[in-house]
């Protein structure tokens, strides 16, 4: 009997030592996506990364933004979110000794307009500019007034252009070859205009001029995030080519 109840009392010593042993090497990590006005956001993917193990663990932000990952073994993790029309955002964290929780809360930066065109020409442009087309501006979007209230944001409104001119394709361009290549990236104003427009690469310096003289001319409906205009950052490519597709 003596010996039943000594061995019962091993097991239970034991288990305990597991569960307090279990209670100082893994932690919680949680946190809140918010987006650039600070407003939460619901429906990121997060992912965390064991550095160790790469063990990943994935979840969803709830409808407050609030995500959380149970039972992380301690060490060091990359966490990871995405959401559509949002950069991926990525960051390190590490899991210490003597804490229940970590808190790790994400802010998500807007993705980039981006747009890539072909001007196609079997011969060079003589005019003073590029043909030119203009639309009516959209409507102002409206969010919910709980949406609102609640600061529930991440609503983005992809702006559409209302004003476009296409770069010529002179001269000098279309006597370097059979085409050429440009890539611009500037700022896209809360207005829609243009801004802080400038060449990232190209195939030569012939192309840039017609480039940033007629993307410096496109407007759009302002991008709206939270039914608030807002900057974003433009990049486009324009692409010549001597010869129009059949």
């Amino acid at each position: 009997m003596l010996r039943a109840q000594s061995a019962l009392t091993a097991v239970v010593i034991c288990l305990l030592w597991v569960v307090a042993n279990r209670a100082q090497t893994a932690v919680a990590l949680s946190g809140v996506a918010k987006d650039a006005v600070g407003w939460t956001v619901s429906g990121v993917e997060v992912s965390s990364r064991d550095t160790n193990t790469n063990r990943v663990r994935k979840t969803k932000t709830d409808d407050t933004g609030h995500f959380e990952f149970r039972d992380l073994p301690l060490g060091e993790y990359v966490v990871e979110a995405s959401k559509l029309r949002f950069k991926p955002k990525t960051e390190s964290v590490t899991l210490r000794d003597g804490t229940n929780s970590t808190r790790l809360d994400l802010i998500l930066e807007l993705g980039d307009i981006s747009e890539e065109i072909t001007v196609w020409g079997d011969k060079p442009d003589e005019s003073p500019v590029g043909p030119s087309r203009r639309l009516n501006r959209g409507k102002v979007p409206e969010c919910s007034p709980k949406a609102v209230a609640a600061k529930q944001g991440g609503i983005v409104h992809i702006p559409r252009k209302v004003a476009n001119v296409v770069p010529l394709y002179t001269k000098e361009a279309y006597a370097f070859g059979p085409g050429g290549r440009v890539q611009v990236r500037g700022v896209l104003a809360s207005d829609g205009k243009v801004k802080n427009l400038r060449a990232l690469s190209t195939t030569d310096l012939v192309f840039v001029k017609p480039v940033l003289d007629a993307v410096s001319l496109w407007e759009f409906d302002p991008t709206y995030l939270n039914c608030m205009p807002v900057e974003t950052n433009l990049e486009v490519i324009v692409n010549f080519s001597h010869a129009a597709p059949r």
